[in-house]
């Protein structure tokens, strides 16, 4: 923008003034007497050619020529008691507030990660909307119809030490930015302007200003022409009205205007209140111009505001005692609706965002049904500010669930009871950890049996994300077993799902208070929270508590949990500006006081994307209302205050940004190109040319050589201010390196890097993007000026128990034939102990691990023999382990990381382990921590053929999820999990166990995985190998799981070898392999060291329909796990059983299978083993209707004797299916 400032400011001349206190019956001095109430006069200002604004002028004939707007005086002595105060929710803030403390904060939020550096991912360079010499600020944004963006802003002009309003526009999506007018004045300040435009291009900019005429705005229709106006607060010779906030209505509204403001009711800034006007004709008249939302004894401040399709919204702070560390909440207020007069009827303020810290910045954004609602909290007192989200989808009512039971009406209003059995009643012993004066009790002490439900009233259908939560107390009074079960009901209560289970004893999840005689009444210390996901479309819970005749139970604090973290690191995220497209709603924040971050949700604000930064510099200024963002088509445009030339003597200025691909720039970097170069960028030891290797150094252990690449750029147009020279450096798609030079002043065009590389081993595509576009810089060709090319990277050697984190694999782009051309190679030695290689790839990727045993080619050649290939699906820890005795000793292999097309992208982790030790065959090994980001551990155990041992890991301390596995040194050296004779994956504390027969005699290899790698990870495990079992709870372990069919229901039956801490079993029957539905419960064994048979009649099946059954085993935590599903289907007039018998059952060298065919059809048995690989098929095929056998003698379909342990059947036969475990003794 070349444009300078011109020093004649915009004036109101006095005699318009003169005039306009003339109309208002002001005298000489300004005041107000004290019985006049006529509308106000109309000042009317649009910008002439010289920059000064004439008289008024007539509007157009569909605006009056007066409004309706008249001056309500204030009450002189104004008391703060009575109907005039507004009323605070009364409770520790149990109505509409998430309680967010150290307790239940999600997992990430207890040790934040550290922010990654900043980096601009996606976003064009800055552009200026404003760089003088003076300071600019608080950008308010707003577009149009015609894809015109409009950025107002104030300007503390030198000239006069004043503040101005400027209104800036861009035609081009924000490129070049012309400025369309200014209002200043020698004698008062404009300033804080905020500015809206309805979906029919009806403007309006309000501001904050010091002048005798109150709250005063421009408006416009079309955007091209700009009329002054002003709205008359109490005392308008005072400066009243602070921080305006605009709302206009969208989509289908085009007509309603809200402004809110701070309202400074003493004139001295010791008591602001939330005052407001409101037009629902598009400004030709306003409503309630004199009315609060909220007048409280307390400071309310900073307003912020929207309209949704059914009411109007605002929110702001409510101060108490700022010594304390809660003293500050985000309120929230609506209309009653958007019909006359409900849309100025306000509802009494409530708390918003209320956590037990302090919560500020208030931001709302509307669009259609969609209400968002964010603010800034505390995370550590008054230190390290995070940016939270709430959001409605039923236009702003929030209608939550919100529980602490200290009203005297019991149950609550809109809750109920139901049940013969008298247990649930208020409790006025005890609350929620002591804080409060009530609780619900559930009476088991007294009342010896029976069960009764507590129903909550309904509210608004849940999400995904959602989530419930309560605090609870509970004693046992000898070992009884009370209960409490969760319900769940997406229809008002007509029908129920089970949530959770949970319950009493000695040990239930429920107990907090151990065993007492007594009526148990709990201390404060004695309290627990729990907290459950909601299935999304949840509006009603019930809690249905069971007597066992045990003690008492206590529920309080029960609320609905809608609070998200759209920014939570240990960087401070604060001052947040929202915009809203319906489900997608955009986020601009201000980052460590120096970076304008922003974030985007699809999904309502469920899950908000990664961090990206739109300023390019360190230099965003923090503060309310320096930030704003609007969406033009498919981008977010945002703007900010920016102090990046203060030290070249400007002040301020207002810059912006976009991530739209392929956007303009005035000022463009280009490739430089050194004489006698052939290309601008080379390799700095292949002395300036292109070809000379196609293999580059890559990473080594010992010398860590790297790769060198100059890069020489020009600035390619001339630039008025200083520019920053920045580039980016890609290998494989993913930025490598953040390039970035100190600041060249104008006229300065050069810079030059020097900067070395690390890359990984593998065939690699390197590519230069300046501005990160993606026009930039390929090779220099006649067709384009972006510079790209492959090179092969040397394999690096992975070192012991040392975690790699890597970027994304690279994408074969080569040769879509050879598959193993792109990856990331590594090499290791062998040793005569067995070793792993464990791979974590990131969330939602799915990369296999290979252990090639030839060495990386050249250009011509990738990797080509495959030794062994983990590949489980997405998020699977991968593990290879090599069985190194059976190896020469230092004979090298190549593991490599490879990605297929379209299966994600993101950092994972690769850790290659040698033996770690010797496990004993007769008990524990040594306590081995996992220690940082390690994947996988190796131990070797010694064990004798057709011996059945018990293999146990035992998790004594930490948070981790490990997996576990056998390995056996018969067959293939490198095997991948998948190979294991005996495995146990996703085990947390205590620990599991599995038994095996061992197929041979030698060192077998054990092997540890952590499903979740972290940074500081305490965990802490034993594993162990013995012929008898440990200690462990033993895993429900299902041994078969049929279904049979009779003419009028289908039969389930299944059969477990053993079940630890089994609370019930679940019934679920669909009509095709989606949704399922609950059918029925079964009570479960508990605890059983033997086999438990059990049987599920389905009499409600129909004819003709084939039915998938599915069973759950629910544990006392709550915790379900799911089996089968398998088929049947009634055939009408016929008995069919169709379970195959096997027997004998274990068996030696061979077992007979028997089964009936009712009708001709296809009959399917296959043979897995405990991996699930197929080891023999016995049937596949037609088969009439009569008796059947088979004999399977033990061998796969190879021909091979298979090795003793536990193999499972699986049959097909007509519409049913089914499995049977069968046990090979030898």
């Amino acid at each position: 923008m070349s444009m300078m400032k011109s020093p004649i400011s915009l004036v109101l001349l006095a005699a318009w003034l003169l005039a306009a206190a003339t109309v208002l019956g002001q005298g000489p001095e300004g005041k107000l007497p004290e019985d006049r109430s006529e509308a106000g006069a109309l000042i009317r200002l649009e910008r002439p050619a010289a920059g000064k604004l004439p008289g008024p002028e007539p509007r157009r004939a569909a605006r009056t020529p007066e409004r309706n707007l008249r001056l309500s005086r204030p009450v002189p002595g104004r008391h703060r008691a009575g109907g005039g105060m507004i009323a605070l929710p009364a409770g520790n803030k149990s109505f509409f507030s998430d309680a967010i403390s150290g307790k239940d904060l999600k997992p990430e939020m207890r040790g934040k990660k550290a922010p990654s550096p900043p980096k601009v991912q996606g976003w064009g360079r800055n552009h200026a909307v404003s760089n003088y010499e003076d300071d600019q600020g608080s950008p308010s944004m707003a577009k149009d119809s015609q894809g015109r963006l409009y950025v107002a802003y104030d300007w503390l002009y030198s000239g006069t030490g004043k503040y101005e309003v400027w209104l800036a526009r861009s035609s081009d999506g924000g490129n070049d930015w012309e400025d369309l007018f200014y209002l200043g004045d020698d004698n008062y300040d404009y300033r804080r302007p905020s500015l809206a435009a309805t979906t029919t291009d009806e403007f309006f900019l309000f501001y904050q200003t010091d002048d005798t005429l109150g709250l005063q705005y421009i408006w416009s229709s079309g955007g091209d022409k700009w009329n002054f106006d002003y709205r008359i607060g109490y005392k308008a010779s005072y400066p009243k009205c602070h921080r305006p906030r605009v709302a206009a209505g969208r989509k289908n509204d085009s007509t309603r205007v809200l402004v809110a403001w701070e309202y400074d009711y003493f004139g001295d800034g010791s008591d602001y209140d939330i005052g407001y006007a409101y037009s629902r004709d598009g400004g030709s008249s306003w409503l309630a111009a004199s009315s609060r939302i909220a007048d409280s004894v307390y400071q309310e401040r900073f307003p912020s505001i929207c309209i949704s399709d059914s009411l109007i919204a605002v929110a702001y702070e409510l101060y108490g005692n700022w010594g304390t560390n809660d003293s500050v909440d985000i309120m929230y207020s609506k209309t009653g609706g958007l019909s006359a007069p409900q849309d100025t009827a306000w509802s009494t303020g409530v708390y918003g965002i209320a956590t037990t810290r302090h919560d500020r910045q208030p931001a709302l954004a509307a669009s259609g049904r969609y209400v968002y609602l964010a603010g800034q909290r505390a995370y550590n007192d008054q230190d390290d500010y995070d940016i939270l989200v709430r959001h409605s989808s039923d236009g702003g009512k929030f209608t939550l669930l919100g529980e602490g039971f200290e009203g005297a009406t019991f149950p609550p209003t809109g809750w109920s009871l139901s049940g013969a059995a008298l247990l649930w009643s208020r409790s006025t012993n005890c609350s929620g950890y002591g804080i409060g004066s009530a609780s619900a009790m559930a009476n088991f002490y007294n009342v010896s049996f029976g069960q009764q439900e507590l129903i909550s009233l309904q509210f608004s259908p849940s999400v995904l994300g959602d989530s419930i939560a309560f605090d609870h107390a509970y004693a046992t009074y000898s070992g009884e077993r009370d209960s409490l079960a969760i319900y769940t009901s997406p229809n008002g209560g007509g029908s129920w799902n089970l949530m959770v289970g949970l319950g009493g004893g000695t040990n239930g999840p429920l107990n907090t208070g151990g065993t007492t005689t007594s009526s148990f009444v709990p201390n404060s210390g004695q309290w627990a929270t729990k907290k459950n996901s909601l299935p999304a479309g949840t509006n009603r819970v019930r809690f249905t508590a069971v007597s066992a005749y045990g003690n008492n139970l206590y529920l309080d604090n029960i609320r609905l949990n809608t609070l998200l973290f759209a920014a939570g690191t240990s960087a401070e995220e604060k001052y947040p500006s929202l915009f809203a497209n319906d489900t997608i709603c955009y986020i601009a924040y201000s980052r460590n006081g120096a970076w304008a971050g922003v974030r985007k949700s699809i999904n309502t604000g469920i899950v908000w994307s990664e961090e990206e930064i739109a300023s390019d510099s360190n230099t965003a200024v923090q503060g309310p209302g320096n930030l704003s963002i609007s969406l033009l088509g498919e981008n977010p445009r945002v703007a900010w205050t920016d102090n990046r030339n203060q030290a070249w003597g400007l002040g301020t200025d207002i810059y912006f940004n976009t991530d739209a691909r392929f956007f303009p720039r005035s000022c463009d970097l280009a490739p430089y190109q050194l004489t006698g170069w052939q290309y601008p960028l080379v390799p700095s030891k292949l002395r300036g040319t292109y070809s000379v290797s196609d293999t580059l150094r890559g990473m080594l252990t010992t010398a860590r050589d790297t790769t060198f690449v100059d890069l020489c750029l020009i600035d390619s147009a001339s630039v008025d201010v200083a520019d920053t020279f920045r580039a980016g450096l890609f290998v494989d798609e993913w930025l490598y390196a953040y390039l970035e030079e100190e600041r060249l002043p104008a006229w300065w065009p050069t810079g030059v890097i020097d900067y070395p590389m690390w890359v990984f081993g593998g065939r690699h595509t390197m590519s230069l993007h300046a501005d990160y576009e993606e026009r930039i810089l390929y090779e220099i060709t006649k067709d384009n000026n972006v510079f790209s090319k492959q090179w092969v990277w040397t394999p690096y050697r992975l070192p012991d128990d040392t975690t790699l984190q890597v970027p994304t694999p690279p994408v074969n782009v080569i040769d879509p034939e050879i598959p193993d051309y792109n990856c990331d190679g590594y090499w290791q030695a062998s040793t005569n102990y067995w070793s792993a290689v464990g791979l974590k790839p990131a969330a939602g990727t799915d990369y296999a691990l290979r252990v090639y045993t030839d060495a990386y080619g050249k250009a011509e050649g990738g990797f080509t023999a495959v030794a062994a290939e983990s590949d489980l699906g997405p998020d699977a820890v991968e593990v290879i382990a090599i069985d190194g005795n059976r190896l020469t000793s230092g004979t090298v292999y190549y593991p490599g990381v490879y990605r297929g097309p379209k299966t994600g992208d993101g950092d994972y982790y690769l850790q290659f382990c040698l033996q770690d030790g010797t496990t004993p065959a007769n008990g524990w090994s040594p306590v081995r921590r996992m220690g940082e980001y390690q994947v996988v551990h190796t131990y070797d155990v010694s064990l004798t053929m057709g011996q059945t041992y018990y293999a146990a890991c035992s998790l004594a301390a930490g948070p981790a999820i490990l997996g576990f596995a056998v390995f056996s040194p018969k067959g293939a050296v490198y095997k991948p999990r998948s190979q294991a004779i005996g495995l146990e994956d996703s085990l947390t504390a205590p620990g599991r166990q599995f038994s095996f027969v061992a197929d041979t005699s030698g060192w077998h290899a054990v092997v540890v995985w952590h499903n979740s790698p972290a940074k500081d990870d305490t965990s802490v495990y034993y594993v162990g190998i013995n012929t008898v079992p440990f200690g462990l709870p033993l895993a429900v372990s299902l041994a078969e799981f049929a279904a049979t069919a009779f003419t009028d229901s289908i039969v389930l039956r299944w059969r477990t070898e053993s079940e630890e801490n089994s609370y019930q079993w679940l019934v679920e029957r669909a009509t095709g392999p989606g949704t399922y539905e609950l059918i029925g419960t079964m009570p479960a064994a508990g605890a059983s060291a033997g086999p438990r048979e059990y049987r599920w009649c389905d009499r409600s099946a129909r004819a003709n329909t084939l039915y998938y059954y599915r069973i759950g085993e629910q544990d006392l935590d709550g915790t379900v796990t799911y089996y089968g599903p398998v088929q049947a289907m009634l055939a009408p007039g016929q008995i069919i059983r169709i379970q195959p018998l096997a027997a004998p059952n274990p068996f030696g060298e061979c077992i007979k299978v028997s089964y009936q065919v009712p009708n001709s059809g296809e009959v399917r048995l296959h043979v897995y083993n405990v991996a699930g690989q197929r080891v023999r098929t016995l049937a596949d095929g037609p088969a009439n209707p009569g008796a059947h056998s088979i004999v399977w003698e033990g061998r796969d379909d190879g021909g091979s004797v298979v090795s003793a342990g536990c193999y499972f059947l699986r049959w097909e036969i007509g519409g049913a299916s089914g499995m049977q475990k069968l046990l090979k003794v030898r």
